[in-house]
């Protein structure tokens, strides 16, 4: 059996990291008679780390309260909503390595509240609609497919409402090359983007784009990590969406740990060592544990007869 000197990172660690982290950053301060500020976390991570309600975490682990002591719990120590968001966002930067702050860095930034793209942006154009018989024929974003690299001013139409609207946008017509695994040949696939106020060439505007594609994997990582619930409370949800998003951080602060060449523009990352899901899992693990998940010999009575007393 291999001892713990045999280990850069163990289970336990992980499980500290996280509960460490989230409890420094929330200072959620509870003392209860059934539950304290330390259970309190332990089953919000490991419903998080589950993607299940505080409900389906407390029903599976013999030495936690109630799922109704824990909403009881977070009613009573959550701060105001703003107070809450001042605390996530501190959170979030919580051991911003040194090495990331030597210099400026681009950064993806994504806003879903409010359709509003900045001073600058890189938006994708796509060439919709019935395509003509004739290349010749091609209006439109189609005819600009046609058209070499380079930057091209464009006219957009919409109907909205019975009005018609236009606005003259630049249109980069960038081209990406790739050859087929089957056949081996080279083809030559044109991308069109929407511009604003930034000067890159066409090349540059396409890999700029492409880096884009890391808010989607934040965003499905976040989906797997965000406890389940229907309450209409914005604290107790804005306080899920923050534990989620910590939690990446945590997964991420601890490739950075193991990478290479730290201090370079693009630090070698060993992602396999740990996927972000077998995280999730180690905290499960460990918190299944302290909580005793194996003690729960089954369905207890006193849950039946209250989910089924309005039948």
């Amino acid at each position: 059996m291999r001892s713990r000197r045999d280990y850069i990172v163990t289970k336990d660690e992980v499980y500290s990291y996280a509960n460490d982290w989230l409890s420094a950053a929330l200072r959620l301060e509870y003392e209860g008679t059934k539950c304290t500020a330390s259970t309190l976390f332990q089953v919000l991570l490991i419903a998080a780390a589950r993607v299940v309600s505080i409900f389906a975490a407390c029903r599976d682990l013999a030495d936690a309260p109630s799922d109704q002591t824990i909403r009881n719990a977070l009613a009573a120590s959550l701060p105001e909503i703003a107070e809450l968001e001042r605390r996530l966002n501190r959170a979030l930067v919580t051991k911003l390595p040194k090495a990331l702050r030597r210099k400026a860095r681009m950064v993806a930034i994504d806003l879903t509240l409010i359709p509003y793209h900045g001073h600058g942006f890189i938006i994708p154009a796509a060439a919709r609609g019935r395509k003509p018989k004739a290349p010749k024929q091609a209006t439109g974003l189609r005819a600009l497919l046609k058209r070499n690299n380079g930057y091209y001013k464009h006219t957009l139409q919409s109907n909205v409402g019975g009005k018609r609207r236009s606005a003259q946008v630049t249109i980069c017509v960038a081209s990406k090359d790739s050859r087929q695994k089957k056949t081996g040949k080279r083809r030559r696939k044109k991308l069109l983007y929407v511009v604003w106020k930034v000067r890159l060439t066409p090349p540059d505007i396409r890999e700029t784009y492409r880096k884009r594609f890391g808010i989607e994997t934040s965003y499905r990582q976040m989906n797997e990590a965000r406890i389940r619930t229907c309450t209409r409370d914005p604290s107790q949800r804005l306080l899920f969406v923050g534990i989620a998003l910590v939690l990446r951080n945590v997964w991420v602060w601890l490739h950075f740990t193991l990478a290479k060449g730290k201090w370079n523009d693009e630090p070698q990352l060993f992602l396999e060592l740990l996927r972000f899901n077998e995280m999730l899992l180690w905290i499960t693990q460990v918190v299944q544990r302290l909580l005793r998940a194996d003690q729960t010999p089954g369905i207890d009575r006193e849950t039946y007869q209250r989910l089924t007393a309005t039948y």
